[in-house]
């Protein structure tokens, strides 16, 4: 995570550090498993640090939500420019998934997973809300999304469900809409116009508003995990699992290929791509490979 002259990384074994985007020197580092007694879930810290500001003792702070997930420090909330801790609640292990800093009816919050509910938190640490879903064992991987309507979230247990808030910025328990077809176990879906776009041994498009109106584009490309980046108007950028880049229109007529790159066919891609001005960054293996969007035609006629 960038944050103006400031770099936050998070390696999978809890190590938390912020560098220069100068120079790349460290400013701070902390380790999850020694300074709070972390243990390091069975796939990683994968989390992406959250940074968020607001005021601490009337000073404006920018600070980093990490996550080591111990009972005494399951939420902790550490200065940007220091590393000093200003905050850290109680709480359950960690999910896999990245938390999201939210609107909820004028009120600010941090809305993500632990390892078995998702949930609301105030930028102090306050616990606003928890929500446990209606099938157990979920891992918790696809990030929560924040629609007009509330809030969409998925995984592999149980489907898609859209959820409303109440006026004092609590979860309403029971989902207003499902689409149990779009169920993830890794893939987060991405926000495009007024639908949401996600993969699923398919690609879908499906009404924010309404999940039961919902579109499908079946495809080799889309039976395992892919990664979608979108412009947040029609047009998404999909790298599939088995190294097909596609780029995806999704309007009224429904979901049309663009076109399609195949130079990493059965590369096995599951780290998500990166883009840079008019370049994709891509990491193939042990290769960071830079793909041009612009669209140079090759000799079969295709970008």
């Amino acid at each position: 995570m960038i944050a103006g002259e400031f770099v936050v990384l998070l390696g999978a074994f809890g190590q938390l550090t912020v560098v220069d985007l100068e120079g790349g020197e460290i400013v701070w580092q902390i380790d999850y498993q020694i300074e709070f007694g972390a243990e390091v879930p069975i796939w990683g810290f994968s989390g992406t640090p959250l940074i968020f500001e607001t005021t601490v003792d009337s000073v404006a702070r920018r600070l980093v939500l990490g996550q080591p997930g111990t009972p005494e420090a399951s939420l902790v909330a550490f200065d940007l420019e220091t590393g000093e801790i200003v905050w850290q609640v109680d709480g359950r292990p960690p999910g896999y998934s990245s938390f999201v800093l939210a609107d909820v009816k004028g009120t600010q919050q941090l809305i993500g997973y632990d390892a078995t509910t998702v949930g609301g938190w105030d930028l102090s640490g306050n616990r606003l809300w928890e929500l446990a879903p209606e099938s157990e064992g979920d891992f918790n991987v696809p990030t929560p999304i924040l629609v007009e309507r509330g809030l969409f979230l998925t995984t592999e247990n149980n489907g898609s469900r859209l959820f409303e808030f109440n006026e004092d910025g609590t979860i309403i328990s029971a989902p207003v809409a499902t689409f149990p077809q779009l169920s993830p176990d890794t893939h987060t879906p991405v926000v495009v116009g007024e639908a949401i776009c996600g993969v699923d041994s398919g690609f879908f498009k499906i009404d924010s508003f309404d999940l039961s109106l919902a579109d499908e584009l079946k495809g080799r490309e889309f039976l395992d995990y892919c990664s979608i980046v979108s412009d947040g108007e029609s047009k998404v950028l999909v790298v599939s699992q088995s190294g097909i880049i596609l780029l995806m229109e999704t309007d009224d007529e429904g979901i049309q290929v663009v076109s399609r790159n195949s130079e990493f066919q059965g590369a096995d891609i599951i780290s998500h791509p990166a883009i840079s001005g008019e370049l994709l960054l891509i990491r193939v293996r042990e290769q960071i490979c830079c793909v041009e969007l612009a669209g140079r035609t090759n000799s079969t006629g295709r970008n």
